[in-house]
């Protein structure tokens, strides 16, 4: 748990991107591509506090983050379509705030995926002449995140997290205004922490497999 409130200013962050468009195949496939680099001016953080043995949200200093992100989606058929989208970043601390502890200028930010991608496929059909119905599933991977403290006794300095995969399933169908869903979430049951168990001593998961059922109307 955090140590108690502390005021902190607010965080401030300016991103340049240039990126690109691009439809092939005769409209059937679409892609996106950009590379980004974001400044954080008075970056928040949670800062661990060697004298009362917890850590606080702190304006931890000025960090980079930069990278390439992408989206491609494909319609093989009137029914079928894929898609695959994604990213991947690198970040750093470029300088500390005063008193700032347990990192050094260099040092990853917290807990910032080192790459992200996810694969879905949509599928269109129909129950009855009267009832269209879909189908979809997403497989997303997050990669490692990195967590650091540095310079308090036995604990690792640095220490990456799992690489984590997420599968999720809908089954649907539509009615006038209604649409019914069956759905599925962590449907692999991905039980590994979502950060560093090694630094931090705490283990955070996404939610355990679930299924359920959801009615929306448009109106």
């Amino acid at each position: 748990m955090d140590g108690g409130v502390k005021s902190y200013d607010p965080e401030e962050l300016l991103t340049y991107e240039l990126g690109a468009k691009a439809v092939w195949l005769e409209g059937t496939l679409s892609t996106e591509v950009a590379i980004y680099h974001s400044e954080f001016t008075n970056f928040v953080e949670s800062i661990f506090d060697p004298m009362s043995n917890l850590a606080s949200l702190q304006n931890a200093g000025e960090a980079e983050v930069q990278g390439i992100e992408w989206e491609v989606r494909w319609a093989t058929s009137e029914q079928l379509t894929l898609g695959f989208n994604g990213n991947i970043s690198d970040s750093e601390f470029t300088s500390l705030s005063p008193g700032v502890s347990g990192k050094i200028v260099g040092d990853p930010m917290d807990n910032v995926p080192e790459y992200n991608y996810s694969l879905t496929a949509d599928y269109q059909f129909d129950w009855s002449k009267s009832l269209p119905g879909f189908a979809r599933l997403d497989y997303n991977v997050q990669g490692p995140t990195t967590t650091t403290l540095r310079g308090f006794g036995l604990l690792p300095e640095t220490d990456d997290s799992e690489v984590l995969t997420i599968l999720n399933g809908q089954l649907g169908l539509q009615w006038a205004s209604f649409t019914f869903k069956l759905f599925g979430e962590n449907l692999l049951d991905e039980t590994d922490s979502t950060i560093s168990t090694a630094v931090t001593s705490r283990y955070t998961q996404r939610p355990r497999r679930s299924f359920g059922i959801k009615l929306d109307y448009d109106f």
